[in-house]
């Protein structure tokens, strides 16, 4: 996510940016028809999950 490792941007607010501006910045697009939001650990990956499932 948005340098939630090293420079320790809090993973929850990185989630809360990252998903809705990838999906506004998609719809009405034709491509990329895939984006791969990465979570590198087992806890970035459930807050994004959780963020996918609560911003549907």
């Amino acid at each position: 996510m948005i340098s939630c490792g090293v420079y320790r941007y809090p993973p929850e607010e990185a989630s809360h940016i990252a998903v809705p501006t990838t999906r506004r910045e998609l719809s009405g697009h034709e491509l990329p028809e895939r984006v791969v939001l990465v979570g590198f650990t087992v806890r970035d990956v459930e807050i994004l999950r959780k963020t996918l499932k609560d911003k549907g």
